[in-house]
């Protein structure tokens, strides 16, 4: 039996019998009770929803009691006829994973290492089959904290996490949250209530010191970049440091790869760091071949700053503030190795000077 009609009729047993009744036919697809004593508003339907063990289960083949059994309705009727919450929940995130997860074999969850959960109304789910996940999108849910989903703190391989439009609303958790992941490259947390706190992203950051104590691959907060600047600016100033010197520190503990030694990098990239070049040196990175400095404030380049880079291929100083190239010159000139120097945008070579370039 799969469409049983017996609507406007005189049916008047009580729900609980029909419950009983409708649970042992698994087959029921749509159920045809209106206008019977039994039916007589939507509160009637609602309780004999909340009471049919079947509609708990993500299988369940019924989809209508008159009208379509939406699965709001499923969730809300199983809190009311005394439910626990969480479990009443579950049953949202299983048939949103039983629509939109195709499953191969009988340890599917295993192998997931992608999920789209947005705009599922969710508040209680539970990763922890999930083991290897690198990329969950949670966009537009009922999250109240980073605890709501359980066994997050596990996806040790989790690289991208939207939880825009969600209910979070204490950083710390959400700061927990990232020191939890090390691999974590993008977080999502626009549209949520702690995003309407003033300054929240620079008070975030403050509550994240392995993001100058060590390399993090946290790279973009809501598709915008963490920079430097930013990191630096949400720590104050150890007594005996320079802004130069902590920009310095924090470049180049975000650019080196992590567990490399700095004499063996021989590629550096530190363009848009913020740096001077007036308080730091090279001398740990001895074995440097190609060195990027473009789009910093440079004024000059000291005598210790480059020493002992002897295998030096190639430097970049384009758009900086350095007004006499020819001490840079001079500096790098017992280098045999070097090939090119970067100059684009100097002030002292404005109109690509070729005599003036020639005489540096």
């Amino acid at each position: 039996l799969r469409i049983p009609d017996v609507h406007d009729n005189a049916t008047a047993p009580p729900l609980p019998q029909l419950r009983w009744l409708f649970d042992r036919r698994g087959c029921l697809q749509i159920l045809a009770l209106r206008d019977n004593p039994v039916m007589r508003n939507a509160a009637d339907r609602m309780t004999l929803i909340g009471l049919m063990r079947s509609l708990r289960e993500v299988h369940c083949v019924l989809r209508v009691i008159d009208i379509e059994v939406t699965l709001d309705e499923r969730v809300d009727a199983w809190k009311r006829s005394g439910g626990e919450p969480e479990m009443a929940e579950m049953l949202r995130f299983n048939a949103i994973i039983f629509q939109r997860v195709t499953l191969h074999d009988e340890t599917p969850f295993e192998m997931l290492t992608s999920l789209d959960l947005r705009n599922g109304r969710l508040s209680h789910i539970n990763l922890q089959p999930c083991a290897n996940l690198q990329i969950l999108l949670l966009k537009g849910n009922r999250f109240r904290s980073p605890s709501d989903v359980r066994g997050l703190s596990s996806l040790q391989r989790l690289r991208v996490i939207d939880l825009r439009r969600n209910l979070l609303a204490k950083l710390p958790e959400v700061a927990q949250l990232v020191m939890e992941h090390s691999a974590l490259e993008s977080l999502g947390l626009k549209g949520n209530p702690l995003c309407e706190r003033k300054n929240w992203r620079h008070k975030l950051l403050k509550l994240i010191p392995k993001l100058h104590e060590e390399h993090m691959p946290l790279a973009l907060i809501d598709d915008e970049e963490v920079t430097i600047a930013e990191i630096v600016a949400a720590w104050k100033l150890a007594g005996d440091a320079s802004a130069d010197k902590v920009n310095f520190r924090v470049a180049t503990i975000r650019k080196v790869m992590p567990g490399m030694p700095k004499a063996q990098v021989v590629e550096l990239d530190l363009d848009q760091c913020g740096l001077t070049l007036a308080d730091v040196n090279f001398s740990e990175f001895r074995s440097l071949q190609k060195l990027s400095l473009r789009n910093n404030a440079i004024r000059s380049v000291q005598s210790a700053c480059l020493e002992g880079l002897v295998q030096m291929r190639a430097l970049d100083l384009s758009n900086n503030k350095i007004k006499d190239f020819g001490h840079v010159i001079h500096l790098v000139h017992p280098y045999q190795r070097l090939e090119s120097i970067g100059t684009a945008g100097h002030p002292s070579l404005a109109r690509n000077d070729t005599a003036r370039r020639v005489y540096s």
